[in-house]
């Protein structure tokens, strides 16, 4: 008797606060409907007067510069660059306690959530609903929707839509040498939707200062891998017992022709030479309902990443294998001007014959000079990924042999 009288006053006490905590949630509701100010962090470019928001005369100008810079610049990054280079910070403001906040550069994300806010234009949101508000509006409603459009245009997910399931599969187990998370990211272009896995150091546009950091296309990657597990499979042994062997193979690869794939992968790390894929051992047996060796389940591969084509295509995989006509091509006319400046012509002279211009010729002179190793790679089209046209006109080749091959092989 005692325990179910405790139980029933339990259950009136939680009753209790699900109905007072619905009665707050509905009085915030009603008061926004009506476009009150229900509290909280105050807007950037309002005041607090009254329990009403008044319009800040020097924040408002800093939210009108943010705007007109990002309808001038068309680009969130080139936006916050301006306003560094401006020396335009965030208001000043001073807390309850008296601590002074504010005063600091816009990040990315800041000025993206001034640029969506619908409270300067006097609306008030609450959850996915947006009501007419009782504050004067900073932003008129022509810039507002220009706005508006430019940022949805240049989405690279619609903000008006769910995020679609299967895509980014690896987002939170990929990691690269540093330890850093590779963390999803996307472009659209000329309509086309781009997807990569970019390192955590650079997600906020700091590429420069990261010239180490990836940059990875994610279904180029996701295939890699799945290909990468599917081969190990086939390749090794999971039990002891051989009568089971080819049967344990097959549903274990089962596991990994599911939509789901990438859940039975607990971490990948992406070296600049290799990456090491850890498989998911509890998942695994959970699933499989048999118990498999442990030892298996870590995978050393060999991984290369580069471009090609004119740095158009993008490679991902464990080798090349791809004669480059292209280069060939390069190597046989680099041969053929050497042969000619030994003979006394000049870079100008043989520019009049051929269909390039003699800086071409200058720079493109040390393809004749390749070591015997990477003239047999590349008739076989096993040369390093990053060998291509465009990667010597920009870096030029070393003159010793051996500082030719390590370099090419650091790729």
């Amino acid at each position: 008797m005692g325990r179910l009288t405790l139980n029933m006053l339990l259950s009136f006490a939680q009753f209790e606060r699900e109905v007072t905590a619905e009665r707050i949630r509905d009085k915030f509701k009603a008061s926004k409907q009506k476009g009150m100010f229900m509290g909280g962090a105050v807007p950037m470019g309002y005041v607090v007067k009254d329990r009403h928001l008044h319009i800040d005369p020097n924040g408002s100008k800093t939210v009108k510069q943010v705007f007109n810079a990002y309808l001038t610049l068309g680009c969130l990054t080139k936006v916050e660059d301006w306003l560094k280079t401006n020396d335009i910070k965030t208001p000043v403001w001073l807390s309850r306690n008296g601590n002074s906040k504010g005063g600091r550069y816009f990040s990315y994300g800041h000025i993206y959530a001034v640029l969506t806010n619908p409270i300067y234009i006097g609306k008030v949101k609450h959850y996915d609903a947006v009501y007419d508000s009782q504050h004067d509006a900073i932003i008129d409603d022509n810039m507002w929707e220009e706005v508006q459009t430019n940022l949805q245009s240049k989405a690279s997910v619609n903000r008006n839509q769910k995020y679609q399931t299967g895509k980014h599969c690896l987002a939170g187990i990929i990691y690269d040498e540093t330890g850093d998370r590779l963390t999803p990211s996307g472009s659209n272009k000329n309509g086309v939707r781009h997807l990569y896995y970019v390192s955590s150091r650079i997600s906020k546009g700091n590429a420069k200062e990261h010239p180490d950091a990836w940059r990875l296309p994610a279904i180029a990657l996701e295939t890699f891998m799945l290909k990468t597990v599917l081969h190990h499979i086939e390749g090794s042994l999971w039990t002891d017992d051989i009568s089971t062997a080819d049967n344990v193979k097959c549903k274990i690869s089962a596991l990994f022709s599911k939509d789901d794939w990438s859940r039975y992968i607990s971490k990948i790390t992406v070296h600049g030479r290799k990456v090491e894929i850890i498989m998911s051992h509890k998942r695994i047996v959970e699933d499989l309902e048999y118990d498999i060796d442990k030892s298996q389940c870590t995978i050393i591969a060999p991984f290369h990443m580069g471009r090609k084509a004119n740095g158009k295509k993008v490679l991902i995989g464990t080798s090349q294998n791809d004669l480059d006509l292209g280069l060939l091509k390069l190597y046989i006319q680099a041969r053929k001007w050497y042969g000619l400046l030994c003979t006394g012509n000049t870079f100008i002279e043989i520019s009049k014959n051929e269909t390039v211009s003699d800086s071409y010729i200058r720079r493109m002179i040390c393809m004749a000079f390749l070591s015997p190793d990477v003239v047999k790679q590349l008739s076989e089209g096993k040369q390093s990924i990053i060998l291509s046209k465009e990667w010597i006109k920009k870096n030029g080749l070393p003159d010793d042999w051996q500082e030719q091959v390590k370099l090419l092989n650091a790729y």
